[in-house]
């Protein structure tokens, strides 16, 4: 029996979880579905359920696309923060911003991908190393 890795199932868990609090924030911003308690629930909570278990099957493959999607979740927060929002932090994509961010140090510092330049870089970065 293989070792389960905790940290890869939380990663997979938060990320694909925030990846569809993400998608339902589109869709209804975009006005394709109205805003319902139920999907805002049901959604994000499906999604990291599937993370879930993706990180307890395939836990580095999880990390890094972990590493990836939340990246791309930071980079189009911080653009949006930039140039779009009016409502400072309660703004959907401000809250997802902040939340990636905290994925991506937690996938840095507990994760089982251990050859990772970008976790080299940013232990370097904080004097960790």
């Amino acid at each position: 029996m293989k070792k389960i890795s905790w940290s890869s199932v939380l990663i997979g868990s938060l990320t694909f979880g925030l990846l569809g609090f993400s998608i339902f924030n589109m869709l209804t911003r975009l006005d394709i579905i109205q805003t319902s308690s139920v999907l805002k629930f049901l959604l994000p909570l499906s999604f990291g359920l599937f993370g879930a278990y993706i990180g307890w099957s395939k836990p580095l493959l999880t990390e890094l696309v972990s590493f990836g999607l939340t990246t791309l979740i930071m980079v189009q927060a911080f653009w949006d923060s930039s140039y779009d929002i009016q409502a400072g932090f309660s703004e959907p994509r401000v809250t997802a911003g902040i939340i990636a961010l905290g994925i991506f140090l937690l996938n840095t510092f507990t994760g089982k991908f251990k050859r990772g330049t970008a976790k080299k870089q940013i232990r370097k970065l904080l004097g960790l190393r």
